[in-house]
């Protein structure tokens, strides 16, 4: 073979092992809208448990209570987020929407004495009084138990003027997330928290397949060791183990009102994938101001069924096993 025929063959078998692999697709996309708070004193009836990770604040006498939930605030006044009216493509500019959260009352006193009225106009910012915040996420589920998750929009959580909580009706699109801000200790993450909740499945807005599609995968893929499982105190869950996850003994107590006879019945029941109605997250969340990130990294997710109580009434998600990057 002489050198012409050497050189075009190694230039040939060069482009062929650096020519991009098609990428795999997912089994499964969707997106998530969640309730969350950032701070572990948020006052109302939340199921998020915050822990704080990091907060710097620079002067420990004018120091919040409520660090994350006044840094995000700052952003969304600060214009770097693109805000948009719920379910439009169309960017709103900064000012009209930060009128969107100005709230103006008309005010009527009548003196007494001599008998005018006055008219006093009074303007309330009520993103003073948000403490929680609606959290869109993008969710991606790879064939052999990866599992992809981005925070891609913010809008705060409002009362209207009866007390009753508001749909989300602007978003504020968060910049694209950058894994090295993905570390409490690094100098430009001011803010890190770390959170547990449960996603219900009405939460889910799918795009790609179907929710039973994800529930198939998934736990077909963790009974196929695809993906090591684990406990709830991190303990990976051997193979043998792993049916026994999917079955259960339940004692069931019943009183005969007529005859008031104590009645204990057990049974064995076995949980298929399309029991699982939640996902039981934990994640880490990181604030970079100087570019406006707010990212969430994932740390565990669960799937979890439903615990009813004998009215069929939802008491709380039992996790079955935890996956973990």
């Amino acid at each position: 073979m002489n050198m012409r025929m050497q050189a075009t063959l190694y230039f040939l078998l060069l482009n062929i092992c650096t020519f991009p692999l098609i990428a795999q697709s997912p089994v499964w996309e969707g997106q998530s809208e969640t309730l969350l708070h950032f701070d572990p004193n948020c006052t109302g009836n939340s199921q998020v448990e915050a822990v704080p990770l990091k907060v710097v604040q620079p002067k420990a006498s004018e120091a919040s209570r409520t660090p994350f939930r006044d840094a995000l605030i700052q952003m969304i006044r600060s214009g770097k987020w693109a805000a948009y009216a719920n379910n439009s493509e169309q960017a709103l500019p900064h000012e009209r929407a930060m009128q969107l959260f100005a709230k103006v009352d008309t005010i009527i006193t009548f003196d007494p004495e001599t008998y005018e009225e006055s008219l006093n106009i009074v303007e309330t910012d009520l993103l003073d009084n948000c403490q929680r915040f609606w959290l869109r996420l993008e969710w991606k589920y790879y064939a052999g138990g990866q599992i992809e998750c981005r925070a891609v929009a913010l809008s705060p959580y409002l009362m209207d003027y009866t007390g009753q909580p508001q749909r989300p009706h602007i978003w504020f699109e968060l910049p694209e997330p950058k894994e090295r801000f993905n570390d409490p200790t690094h100098r430009r993450v001011k803010y890190a928290t770390l959170l547990h909740y449960d996603t219900p499945e009405q939460r889910m807005q799918h795009t790609t397949g179907s929710w039973s599609s994800f529930q198939q995968a998934f736990i077909e893929d963790f009974k196929a060791g695809r993906f090591t499982g684990y406990t709830a105190d991190r303990a990976p869950i051997n193979r043998a183990d792993a049916a026994q996850i999917f079955n259960a003994t339940d004692t069931i107590y019943t009183i005969d009102p007529e005859t008031y006879t104590e009645k204990f019945e057990v049974v064995e029941r076995e949980y298929r994938p399309e029991d699982i109605q939640a996902l039981r997250v934990e994640q880490a969340w990181y604030l970079e101001p100087r570019t406006g990130r707010l990212q969430c990294e994932l740390l565990r997710l669960a799937p979890a069924i439903s615990v009813v109580d004998e009215y069929g009434t939802l008491r709380f998600y039992q996790p079955m096993f935890f996956w973990k990057p």
